[in-house]
């Protein structure tokens, strides 16, 4: 397994961003993929997005922490590649800004170093992705993440 962490503050309240950082921004923001549709089962949100170029439909389920939330893909049979991603909100200050802090952990079927190794740097790049258009989301609402 290997795994990436990013971490970024933000000049907001961590109910802010908990309200702004939403599973459809969170997908858009990594860049990789157009979200279709967005469900609340339970107590969890499932999204289903299209992957640019591709015809096929992905669907990321979202499960809420008490400091956050963590998503996966769903899938129907043992995928090559697993990640699973948490996103961590910390107060810091007065409660006038919070730590967003995302960590992802990249696990393959696979035993060949190779594709651990890229399904990781690919993971991370999306991760850092989304810690970069945070600004867009949680302080600029309406800007293109």
């Amino acid at each position: 397994m290997r795994a990436a962490a990013v971490s970024r503050v933000v000049p907001v309240s961590s109910e802010t961003v908990a309200e702004r950082l939403t599973p459809r921004a969170v997908i858009e923001a990594e860049g990789r993929f157009a979200v279709a549709d967005v469900a609340v089962e339970d107590d969890r949100t499932v999204v289903t997005a299209r992957p640019s170029g591709r015809p096929f439909a992905t669907r990321f389920v979202f499960e809420h922490r008490p400091d956050g939330f963590a998503y996966r893909r769903l899938h129907e049979a043992r995928p090559l590649v697993t990640a699973e991603t948490t996103v961590t909100l910390v107060s810091e200050g007065d409660g006038e800004r919070t730590r967003v802090e995302i960590a992802t952990a990249v696990e393959t079927a696979v035993p060949v170093p190779f594709v651990g190794r890229a399904a990781a740097r690919r993971r991370r790049r999306d991760v850092e992705r989304l810690a970069e258009r945070l600004d867009d989301i949680v302080v600029r609402p309406g800007g293109r993440p």
